[in-house]
C-alpha cells in the first residue's frame, strides 16, 4: 500500500501542484482491502508497463518497479475511474500474509 501512496504523491498531480489522497483499511475477518482515491490526473497501474528485471540495471528505463511490487504482493489490484477519481483498490488474503 505504501508503494502505491508514494505513487500518488509522486505523479498524480502536476509538479508545484498540491491534492487530496484518501486511504481506506477494510477488514473482514478474512482479507485486507485497501482503497486509495485520488484526483489526480488518470492513471491506470493495472495497464502500465512493468519493469524489465531480467535487463541489467543499466539497460533497464527508470519506472516500473513499484508496480511491479504492488502486483507481486497483493491478491487482487483493481483500477477504475470515476467522477475524476482514479480509485485503486488492492485485495491481500489473510492466508497469503507471511508471519514473521
Amino acid at each position: 500500500m505504501e508503494e502505491a501512496v508514494v505513487n500518488v504523491m509522486e505523479y498524480a498531480y502536476p509538479a508545484g501542484n498540491k491534492g487530496d489522497i484518501s486511504v481506506r483499511l477494510i477488514s473482514n475477518g478474512h482479507r485486507l482491502k485497501f482503497i486509495i482515491t485520488d484526483h489526480g490526473g488518470a492513471f491506470n497501474p493495472t495497464e502500465a508497463t512493468v519493469a524489465d528485471t531480467t535487463l541489467s540495471v543499466e539497460d533497464r528505463p527508470i519506472g516500473g518497479l513499484g508496480i511491479l511490487l504492488v502486483r507481486k504482493l497483493v491478491d487482487s489490484i483493481n483500477y477504475e475511474r470515476n467522477e475524476g477519481k482514479n480509485i485503486l483498490t488492492l485485495l491481500k488474503e489473510y492466508n497469503t500474509i507471511q508471519k514473521s
